[in-house]
């Protein structure tokens, strides 16, 4: 029994330390697996990284070159559409600077004819004359040739001839005619006093040459209606004609003289 006591406990060592060793052995092959399973995957990772560092690098420099060609077509572009634009404002330029020198030309010669039109406007023949043309323009665009004559003698008594007449139909006969005579006036020199006397502010002028623009209006009519008016050859009226817009508003505004003359406009 000692004897088997001691071949067992022998038997038990020798099994202790086989097993021992095996399980020594499998532990270190599961290190040797482990490390080189770390050692792979590590290798893998660093490939993986190395692969996705090329990449994000390629990708980097991608769109760093489409960024480039994209500035460069911006620019390209930006350049293209300054000079465009440089080019329509010179453009711009040079026809505002031809429009401002004709402009000047123009200017010039309007205040040569301005010169010249206040030269006229002195004589009061010429005057006289300037106000005829301005109301036969005015007949002309107002009428046909057949519904007014010029230069007619209305007064069947008179030797007067009136600048122009409107032809109107008669009560008697169809074929009889009656003239609404009409004859342009321009009281320049009084006007003139007048507006002076306004801008001066000078009211006692003011009213003594408004006064004698009222007469002289007055008188103007009253010449009219003496030389031309002959019912029944004529209307019992007759038209002063003024060929300025500021005596005529100033007569408006007078309403006493209202009846004794209106301008005929196309209004």
């Amino acid at each position: 029994m000692q004897e088997n006591r001691e071949e067992l406990n022998r038997s038990i060592r020798e099994l202790r330390m086989e097993m021992t060793q095996a399980l020594n052995q499998s532990m270190q092959q599961v290190q040797d697996v482990l490390h080189k399973n770390m050692m792979t995957t590590g290798e893998l990772q660093r490939q993986k990284f190395d692969t996705m560092a090329r990449q994000q690098e390629m990708l980097l420099k991608s769109t760093e070159k489409r960024l480039d060609d994209m500035r460069l077509m911006v620019e390209e572009k930006l350049q293209k559409t300054l000079n465009e634009r440089i080019g329509q404002s010179f453009e711009i330029v040079r026809s505002q600077l031809e429009n401002v020198q004709k402009g000047l030309g123009e200017m010039k010669s309007l205040a040569q004819d301005v010169g010249g039109l206040k030269k006229v406007l002195s004589n009061v023949k010429m005057r006289g004359t300037f106000g005829e043309v301005q109301l036969g323009a005015l007949l002309e665009q107002m009428m046909s040739p057949e519904q007014y004559d010029a230069n007619v003698k209305t007064k069947k008594s008179g030797t007067e001839f009136v600048e122009f007449a409107i032809k109107l139909p008669g009560k008697d006969d169809a074929n009889s005619t009656v003239y609404l005579p009409i004859d342009a006036k321009f009281p320049k020199d009084v006007y003139e006093q007048y507006y002076d006397a306004f801008e001066a502010g000078d009211t006692v002028l003011i009213e003594s040459s408004g006064k004698q623009l009222e007469n002289t209006i007055k008188k103007m009519a009253k010449d009219i209606h003496d030389k031309y008016v002959d019912p029944p050859y004529t209307t019992d009226f007759a038209i002063l004609f003024l060929p300025f817009e500021s005596i005529y508003a100033e007569v408006i505004r007078r309403t006493a003289l209202v009846r004794c003359c209106k301008r005929n406009t196309k209004s």
